[in-house]
């Protein structure tokens, strides 16, 4: 039985955990891009299960893929990196 409940609390705490990046919403990453100051900014792809695979730390909780054009007047690609909880968004090229 105990066993039972290790693995039920395992799981519980392994979903919740892998979850977290659905709390970071797609506007959070655009306006870290807007305020990176990319303009004409635009989603590409949302990853919040997995964002380490996208370019993002292991501290982030989601990461998102944007394109806008920079104050050069071109239009760029970026990755938008947020954590779910304290940590905000940061921007990467």
């Amino acid at each position: 039985m105990k066993k039972i409940i290790g693995f039920f609390a395992l799981l519980a705490l392994v979903s919740s955990l892998s979850s977290c990046g659905y709390m970071v919403s797609e506007d959070d990453a655009l306006a870290a891009a807007k305020r990176a100051g990319l303009k004409d900014v635009s989603m590409k792809s949302a990853h919040q299960l997995a964002p380490t695979w996208n370019g993002c730390s292991d501290s982030d909780s989601a990461g998102f893929k944007v394109t806008g054009v920079n104050g050069n007047g071109e239009r760029v690609d970026a990755v938008v990196c947020c954590g779910a909880l304290f940590k905000g968004c940061t921007i990467r090229y």
